[in-house]
């Protein structure tokens, strides 16, 4: 078998067409397929190339040894100017040779130039002078990614300034442009499905005599209320029902006689005054010791439920306002209702707006299928609120 005949041997196996296994050598497709025919030899650079892409040994390739793995060598020293020259002399005669011979060569002569290319390659390659620099090469790609990382992290560190500055600086040129010195928007009562009350003050940078402000509070462009606000020699303060929305948006209106200019008031906290008023469940979980189904479809439960529920109001406002008066456990498996419990709400404290309950759903129950269990719990609250919280178990084991 000649050298082309291996390496398109080894290339099929690896299942690499002619054009993939140029890529990886770096060559073009028709110098694959010139190796291939005989036409011409690789280079001893691409030679080894070859031989550890196959995992084989150069001598294997050209049909001196069995395959076997490529021993390691020595460290040797680097090749000198001579010795390299005495490389090229040497391929160079082999090609001259192989081109007066084709293109019939016989098999016998050929063996022998490919074991004479060999001889020369074992006497002045070294095979740790390559290691060294595909290792050097290595490093200088690993050298190169470090600076790169290093450019782009300056690059980042750079951009988070920058930006740390502008907004600093939109900060400072607000603060300066800001009609007021301060200001102030605090929930004082709150009448769940009604209202909330706030009071308002604010303290304009610069007052005329005779300055009159309105404070005024909007949920949306058609949605607003504002009330007239009071000088006391110091700030305009004003009390304002407002309605249950979420988030208003507060501002004042100021009038020194001449112009007429409204400043936004924000507050903090953000006041949810509709939807973060109810009883949550902050925690909900389940511990389960068996959940399995039998052949009889008996569905085996060894499991506890816990849970906590918290009292939420506006701003944390009273929150004694808020209490369950209805706690109820349901277990569902699929469609099927397999258990209601009704708990005593005789845990909720009410000064803390909390609560911790326990319960125990274990049994055997009769079902049919397959299906999920879903243990819920329905809360309602002392204004007929009602939320459902809910646990879904897939875990059961079938038998």
């Amino acid at each position: 078998m000649t050298l082309g005949e291996r390496i398109q041997e080894l290339r099929k196996a690896r299942g690499l067409s002619q054009e993939g296994l140029g890529d990886l050598l770096g060559v073009s497709r028709q110098a694959i397929s010139k190796w291939e025919s005989d036409i011409t030899i690789p280079e001893v650079d691409k030679l080894i190339a070859i031989s550890r892409r196959f995992e084989v040994s150069v001598g294997y390739l050209l049909g001196v040894e069995d395959n076997k793995p490529i021993p390691e060598q020595q460290p040797a020293p680097e090749l000198t100017e001579r010795e390299l020259t005495a490389v090229e002399a040497i391929v160079n005669r082999y090609l001259e040779q192989l081109e007066q011979t084709r293109p019939k060569p016989t098999p016998q002569p050929r063996r022998w130039k490919w074991a004479a290319v060999v001889l020369a390659v074992l006497l002045v390659i070294s095979w740790s002078s390559i290691s060294k620099l595909n290792k050097r090469i290595g490093q200088l790609s690993d050298q190169t990614q470090n600076v790169q990382n290093q450019v782009i992290g300056v690059e980042n560190t750079v951009s988070d300034q920058i930006n740390s500055l502008t907004g600093r600086l939109e900060k400072l040129l607000e603060a300066q442009n800001h009609l007021l010195s301060e200001w102030d928007c605090t929930l004082t009562d709150y009448i769940p499905g009604e209202k909330a009350v706030f009071s308002l003050s604010a303290r304009p940078k610069e007052y005329v005599t005779g300055m009159s402000a309105e404070f005024r509070a909007e949920h949306s462009a058609s949605e607003s209320v504002s009330v007239p606000a009071q000088w006391n020699g110091r700030t305009f303060t004003a009390q304002m029902d407002v309605p249950l929305w979420d988030d208003p948006a507060f501002s004042i209106l100021l009038d020194d006689g001449q112009s007429r200019k409204s400043q936004p008031m924000e507050t903090s906290p953000v006041y949810m005054l509709k939807s973060d008023f109810g009883l949550h469940v902050p925690s909900m979980g389940s511990q389960t010791v068996t959940c399995r189904l039998t052949r009889q479809e008996e569905l085996i439960l060894d499991k506890q439920v816990n849970f906590e529920l918290e009292a939420h109001t506006p701003g944390k406002f009273n929150r004694e306002l808020l209490r369950p008066i209805r706690l109820t456990v349901l277990m569902h498996y699929g469609t099927q209702l397999l258990l209601r419990r009704e708990l005593n709400p005789r845990d909720w404290v009410a000064e803390d707006g909390w609560g911790h309950w326990d319960v125990d759903v274990s049994g055997t129950y009769q079902v049919q299928g397959e299906e999920d269990l879903v243990v819920e719990v329905l809360i309602t609250d002392n204004f007929g609120q009602q939320n459902t919280w809910t646990i879904t178990n897939k875990d059961i084991k079938y038998e």
